[in-house]
């Protein structure tokens, strides 16, 4: 058992840390991510194919519509509980987008990669 607690797991990272911090879910190096939510074609450490988290899916369209549904709902309560000056709506709620969007593409890239190494024969994983 590992950190994790899941069988099986042993040295791979949890989601959250290839996520946060682009953990390759083999070698757990910092390869994950190139930029902010670009994905290599291979891990630079292990060779480990990443194409995989680069197919499209609706992982990514479906977290991007939960955020913003999120962050309307509460930009609407707060411009009905305290009614600030717009100005103020942008400075809050644009850093907020954006900084939450860009969250839940790394979350479902890591999340759909991780989930194809786990699902891969276990002669490829080595």
């Amino acid at each position: 058992m590992t950190k994790s607690g899941l069988p099986g797991s042993e040295g791979r990272p949890s989601l959250a840390e290839a996520a946060l911090f682009g953990c390759c879910p083999r070698c757990r190096e910092r390869t994950l991510f190139v930029g902010v939510v670009a994905v290599p074609d291979r891990c630079r450490s292990c060779g480990l194919d990443f194409t995989a988290a680069q197919a499209g899916g609706r992982l990514p369209l479906l977290l991007t519509v939960i955020v913003a549904v999120l962050l309307i709902v509460l930009a609407l309560w707060l411009d009905e509980a305290v009614r600030p000056p717009l100005y103020i709506h942008a400075l809050v709620w644009l850093p907020l987008t954006i900084v939450g969007v860009l969250s839940a593409i790394r979350f479902s890239r890591a999340l759909s990669l991780m989930h194809a190494v786990r699902k891969a024969k276990p002669e490829d994983r080595a």
